[in-house]
């Protein structure tokens, strides 16, 4: 049987500085732990807020809300 469900909303998680509110941005770096860590830094000239995030919980995550199924 098939199901089709109608997205109500669609988020997305993003990574914001804690000094400035400014976006975090990839580093291109892959730290070789187990599991992997990224490294991020803050877009905002001048300013040198920083995270990594383990492999699994990186910032670009979409998440959707549905309505109710219907058959199709």
């Amino acid at each position: 049987m098939l199901k089709r469900r109608k997205i109500k909303a669609m988020y997305i998680t993003e990574a914001i500085c804690d000094k400035c509110g400014g976006r975090l941005l990839p580093t291109g770096v892959c730290l070789t732990s187990y599991p992997a860590q990224y490294p991020y830094a803050c877009e905002t000239p001048g300013c040198d807020g920083h995270e990594t995030f383990w492999e699994g919980e990186c910032p670009g995550k979409i998440e959707y809300e549905f309505e109710e199924d219907e058959d199709v």
